[in-house]
């Protein structure tokens, strides 16, 4: 199986972008923006918003594309933080719900995606290169917050950290999250289920069918989970092949 990488998601080779300087406030429902270079952050407040084969990239210390509004779709874009303090997410879908997260290449920030709210799609991204300028960074591919967050699909990306950060995914007490067919790497360990974060019980979440590669301590860590949660079915080691469990 061939993930997605660098030739295959952000900006399509052979579009032509223009420069857009300065943040970009969207508040008109159906917005469709497409086709721009953007330096500065991107906030979708309306619904129905559509961000596509565009770049963006920002200095602000919180977030590049910050998404609240319904239905958002992100696709084919290129998100990167330049040079900022810290703490830094290349998209923030702050409770929003159904967004879309198809195909981008996201980097050089403290998270990937960082997502609240309910019904998103995180789909064939190429998350890679984490970085950032502050003292005590906390990195993550992507992160669902506890107590908030429900009916989330995480599949076929490339969530390539390195072992010294945090995870290429993690979580706090969410319900209905589906995780398949992801190749993960990196992070102390790569991937989190912690139930002492959040509001409420986790339920229905699930690993299944991918491939983990290197890490620093292991590739799972599930703390006070519920019996059962999360379903770890169908994955494995990304060089040799070999089938793992939950708690190697």
């Amino acid at each position: 199986m061939t993930f997605p990488n660098a030739n295959t998601t952000g900006v399509p080779k052979g579009v032509v972008l223009s420069p857009r300087s300065g943040d970009m406030q969207v508040d008109v429902d159906g917005t469709i923006i497409e086709g721009l270079d953007i330096s500065g952050v991107v906030i979708i407040d309306a619904d129905n918003v559509i961000l596509r084969n565009c770049r963006v990239r920002s200095t602000d210390t919180f977030v590049v594309v910050w998404v609240h509004g319904t239905n958002a779709r992100i696709e084919r874009c290129d998100i990167a933080g330049i040079i900022h303090a810290g703490g830094q997410k290349a998209i923030w879908i702050d409770g929003a719900k159904g967004c879309k997260v198809l195909r981008c290449d996201l980097s050089n920030c403290d998270d990937g995606i960082y997502a609240s709210g309910s019904g998103h799609l995180i789909r064939a991204n190429y998350i890679h290169d984490m970085a950032s300028g502050g003292n005590d960074p906390h990195f993550d591919g992507v992160q669902l917050e506890g107590g908030d967050t429900d009916h989330v699909t995480i599949t076929g990306n490339n969530i390539v950290m390195a072992i010294e950060q945090n995870s290429a995914i993690t979580m706090g007490v969410v319900q209905n999250v589906k995780v398949d067919a992801n190749r993960l790497y990196g992070g102390g360990y790569t991937t989190y289920c912690d139930a002492r974060f959040g509001e409420g019980v986790m339920s229905k979440v699930s690993f299944t069918n991918n491939r983990y590669g290197t890490h620093n301590y292991g590739y799972t860590a599930f703390e006070e989970c519920p019996p059962g949660v999360p379903v770890f079915i169908g994955n494995v080691d990304d060089i040799t092949g070999l089938p793992i469990s939950a708690g190697q």
